[in-house]
């Protein structure tokens, strides 16, 4: 996706993106304190793209939920860290799963200082998958 991500900045002339990917789990000292805005759209369970990939719902177990929200909380910590303050961050999934999105979200802006702007949760449909999109601004 990266190359994706380069592609549309360049056709729409947009030169302050940087793309480039790593561990998000893995804390990289030398963004730390860099970011205005932050997308973090993590791993999670894919249960609001379930209509386009039904083997989800046979292939997943109680401990792989339980084990993403670990990952979940372990990016947005490392995301927090490179975040300014009064920047942006934008917590996202393709699950409808409430601990996964809500409960995550809620929990990190309560416990890092952070102001939600815009909670929402889209169920998916005939014509859209489900999602979750959370907007924080750091305090």
């Amino acid at each position: 996706k990266i190359e994706l991500i380069k592609n549309n900045c360049k056709r729409l002339g947009i030169k302050k993106v940087v793309a480039s990917a790593h561990d998000g789990t893995v804390l990289m000292d030398e963004f730390v304190g860099k970011a205005d805005k932050i997308l973090a759209d993590v791993p999670c369970s894919g249960l609001g793209i379930i209509r386009k990939k039904p083997d989800i719902k046979w292939n997943k177990e109680t401990e792989d939920f339980e084990s993403i929200v670990t990952i979940q909380k372990q990016i947005l910590c490392n995301a927090h860290k490179y975040l300014k303050k009064g920047g942006t961050l934008v917590y996202s999934t393709c699950t409808v799963n409430k601990k996964e999105n809500e409960c995550v979200a809620e929990e990190f802006a309560k416990n890092n200082n952070y102001k939600i702007d815009m909670i929402k949760t889209i169920l998916p449909c005939e014509d859209c998958d489900g999602f979750f999109i959370c907007k924080m601004i750091k305090e």
